[in-house]
């Protein structure tokens, strides 16, 4: 028995190797862990104010959150709904809409279609 053992402690292993650089391993968490549990993304200090975003990516998407204009946050796809653009880079503070930098769709900072080109 060892010490540790004999002071009440029970005995842990750590995940083999594998479980910390396997691809398939990997693939698996992304699939079944990262795209259905809640992941951290940032801190609240980072949407303080209304039109405040930052972006980020979990599990190979890309994502941004964004506080609207009744104080609500939201978090989106960080693509445009026409041709899949990106539509923010980074953080930043202040926005009164969301453009799309390729063909200028315009989106309400709840998500909602402003209005796309004629």
């Amino acid at each position: 028995m060892s010490d540790s053992q004999a002071q009440g402690y029970e005995v842990v292993r750590t995940l083999e190797a594998a479980f910390y650089t396997s691809e398939s391993i990997y693939q698996k968490e992304r699939n079944t862990l990262f795209t259905r549990t809640w992941q951290y993304a940032g801190h609240l200090s980072q949407v303080a104010n209304p039109g405040d975003y930052f972006s980020f990516e979990i599990a190979g998407q890309g994502l941004f959150c964004i506080r609207d204009n009744k104080n609500v946050l939201h978090t989106f796809y960080n693509v445009c709904q026409h041709r899949a653009h990106q539509i923010v880079e980074g953080q930043g503070e202040g926005k009164k809409t969301l453009v799309c930098p390729y063909h200028a769709w315009s989106y309400h900072l709840d998500g909602h279609l402003l209005r796309g080109p004629n």
